[in-house]
């Protein structure tokens, strides 16, 4: 009989203290904030992150799995659109994101909802802030994740942070490559003259 008081006690004072860490110690949400300046002016950056197809060209998880399944459904580059994918790579997994809000030459907002490996909704956006001159573009990606009373708990043994922002950063310098190279050959052709008749 004190045995089973003492493992009742056990539980019911394990109990509390999982309710008292879970309500003022576990996070209950969670930011990836990464960012580069790309040479070049906001008007001519945003093409490249306004639509679910631009982005994809970018993105670090396209290049952990290549081979995974894509799709794109509704108008390119308009709210609503949707980018689904299906990998059998945990780093990649099943899920959707779908564009929320567009500010040209501004920023892109976006939803993701996750399937597998985990189930969950996580708000993302891309954000351009020009220069004085508007000859350079800081580029900001951000990702943010509320959790539950009980993934706060479990989230406690995740750095989210540590495990998202290097692949942010990939994709950043990808997205800042692709840019001034591209806008580099078309500027160098535009200035090359005329060809004689």
């Amino acid at each position: 009989m004190n045995a089973l008081k003492i493992i009742l006690g056990s539980a019911f004072f394990l109990g509390i203290m999982v309710f008292l860490i879970g309500m003022f110690v576990a996070p209950k949400y969670f930011t990836v904030n990464r960012t580069t300046t790309i040479n070049a002016p906001a008007e001519t950056v945003y093409p490249y992150v306004a639509s679910l197809e631009a982005m994809d060209k970018w993105s670090p998880w396209s290049k952990i799995d290549p081979s995974m399944k894509n799709t794109f459904d509704g108008a390119s580059g308009t709210v609503g659109s949707v980018n689904r994918w299906e990998s059998e790579n945990e780093n990649v997994g099943v899920g959707s994101q779908t564009i929320t809000k567009l500010e040209p030459n501004k920023a892109i907002h976006t939803r993701l909802d996750f399937t597998s490996p985990y189930e969950g909704t996580n708000t993302a956006s891309v954000k351009l802030k020009p220069n004085r001159d508007n000859t350079e573009t800081k580029v900001s990606w951000n990702l943010r994740g509320d959790f539950t009373f009980v993934e706060s708990i479990f989230m406690m043994l995740m750095d989210m942070e540590a495990k998202i922002g290097p692949e942010y950063e990939k994709g950043l310098a990808s997205l800042k490559t692709i840019v001034e190279q591209e806008n580099t050959i078309i500027s160098s052709k535009d200035k090359m003259p005329a060809t004689a008749n």
